[in-house]
């Protein structure tokens, strides 16, 4: 991946190791690193300090949490690579009906409808992200006056 903002954000949902897990494995799970909303700001900080991640060299992967707070919650360590089309039928699933309805007849339409989708959610996450940067940009923590 080559967007310093989410290069290594992903990786940080998984949290940090409990030193106390190596001697009562599972009874201390990993705890949270970092807030989710310094993941892209410090995935770019570990991007401009020269990190970069190799697919090829990897042997752990995020298995996402799952539920209403999965966002304040580490997400678990997995050995084995995930299958990305269950990952998807799993977090998507009125997505994968859809495409279980996809016909030769009807597959052009389909794409068409599904790429608009896509294009519509990608340009309201931009603009959510946009609104975000600059809300931070004005917020002052210790104001001048």
């Amino acid at each position: 991946m080559e967007n310093p903002e989410q290069f290594a954000a992903w990786a940080f949902a998984a949290g940090v190791p409990d030193p106390r897990g190596k001697t009562l494995p599972g009874k201390f799970p990993n705890q949270p690193m970092i807030n989710p909303n310094c993941f892209a700001a410090f995935s770019q900080m570990l991007w401009d300090l020269g990190f970069r991640h190799h697919e090829e060299l990897q042997t752990k992967w995020v298995k996402p949490g799952t539920g209403p707070y999965s966002n304040f919650q580490t997400w678990d360590l997995v050995d084995a690579k995930p299958v990305m089309e269950q990952i998807l039928v799993e977090e998507f699933p009125e997505i994968a009906k859809k495409l279980t309805q996809v016909t030769p007849e009807n597959h052009r339409q389909a794409v068409k409808e599904q790429t608009e989708a896509l294009q519509e959610a990608f340009a309201r996450l931009q603009e959510a992200q946009e609104q975000a940067k600059n809300h931070s940009r004005h917020m002052e923590v210790f104001p001048t006056e």
